[in-house]
């Protein structure tokens, strides 16, 4: 069994040095989803007797989760397309490999959840705390819950997302 070379050592270990901050980027951001939207959000509703209180502040940690997910999964995309790959493995094109994929649907997950709807949500709570009814004349809370249900969606994709890539750094 030949002996590594120096350059080769350092290599390596550059190499498993890249893949555990990696690990632990992708470990924190789904922590965080999953600690906002599953733990602390359904919490708040649950401890604070005005939902429109318990409202505003888990759209004001949404709003830092929605961030920290645009700048994280920017992050991993720009770690995946210039950081070199493990010594022995050869570099995929950055759009064939399946934890890039992951991470934009993640984000494409978060830009329409919170930066598409998240806007219209606001709106429309203002609008039911204004007893306001839509322009058709009906109801604006059944319309809200649409529109909330498919913001939880997206939340719950991006989450079942995180899950697939946690699981994948374990290979």
């Amino acid at each position: 069994m030949s002996e590594l070379s120096p350059e080769e050592r350092k290599r390596r270990v550059w190499a498993l040095q890249w893949r555990r901050l990696r690990l632990m980027i992708i470990t924190a951001w789904c922590g965080l989803t999953w600690t906002v939207g599953y733990v602390v959000a359904p919490a708040l509703f649950g401890m604070l007797s005005g939902r429109a209180l318990a409202g505003d502040i888990a759209g004001a940690l949404f709003h830092i989760q929605g961030w920290v997910s645009v700048a994280v999964g920017l992050a991993l995309l720009a770690m995946a397309m210039f950081v070199p790959p493990p010594p022995g493995e050869a570099r995929q094109t950055t759009l064939a490999q399946t934890d890039v994929r992951i991470v934009i649907a993640m984000v494409i997950c978060t830009l329409v959840g919170y930066f598409a709807l998240e806007p219209l949500i606001s709106v429309m709570r203002g609008a039911m705390a204004a007893h306001a009814t839509m322009p058709d004349g009906s109801s604006i809370d059944a319309k809200f819950a649409v529109v909330h249900g498919i913001s939880a969606g997206f939340y719950l994709a991006h989450s079942l997302l995180g899950a697939w890539l946690v699981m994948r750094q374990a290979r």
